[in-house]
């Protein structure tokens, strides 16, 4: 059976001859009285059309209604300039901790593998000068200053003041710049370079 149709919608009726038709309401047929017919003459049998089925042409807007409902897609969602730069520093501060606990392994989690530290071209050599150097003499304090943030699409660059001491009072204060790239969901260091500011002297 068609489903009854909605509101609004249209029926069409399509019937062979032996089905209804549309017949003046006064006529004989209409008040159910059979046709005159010449008694001597033989009436041939019509035979009979099996009904078409019925046909309903439904307005594309209920139409619309009945198809299933499509989710829409997230919008993407906007990051601000501030909030990029807060992460960044959240990187710089976590790279700092992990220098001045002397913790090699998250101080290395923090550079991609082809960072570059001054004369050393690899994560690798930045992990075995670190650790020569520390197993000489600790870290006791790092302390970052004066620090500008610069970020770029998935690039970013943070210049500071920094100074340093080690278990054993040697130290130097410079000025330390660090370049990022935003890669696997984390800020990792590319290159990191230092200076000796005036009349201090560098590592």
């Amino acid at each position: 059976q068609p489903p009854a149709p909605r509101a609004g919608a249209r029926a069409v009726l399509a019937m062979g001859s032996g089905g209804p038709q549309d017949t003046p309401a006064g006529s004989a047929h209409a008040q159910g009285s059979a046709p005159a017919t010449d008694p001597g003459t033989a009436v041939p049998a019509v035979p009979a059309k099996a009904p078409e089925p019925l046909a309903y042409a439904v307005p594309s807007a209920l139409a619309a209604q009945d198809a299933p409902s499509k989710e829409p897609e997230p919008a993407p969602v906007a990051v601000s300039d501030a909030d990029l730069a807060f992460a960044v520093t959240a990187a710089v501060e976590t790279w700092r901790k992990a220098w001045e606990a002397g913790n090699l392994d998250d101080y290395m989690g923090c550079y991609a593998p082809n960072a570059k530290q001054g004369s050393r071209k690899s994560a690798a050599a930045v992990r075995a000068q670190k650790g020569d150097l520390w197993n000489r003499a600790r870290p006791k304090t790092l302390a970052l200053e004066d620090m500008r943030v610069t970020v770029k699409g998935q690039t970013a660059r943070v210049v500071m003041r920094q100074e340093y001491t080690d278990e054993k009072g040697s130290g130097d204060i410079g000025r330390k710049t660090l370049s990022f790239i935003f890669k696997d969901g984390a800020w990792l260091i590319t290159q990191e370079d230092w200076s000796s500011l005036p009349n201090e002297t560098g590592n």
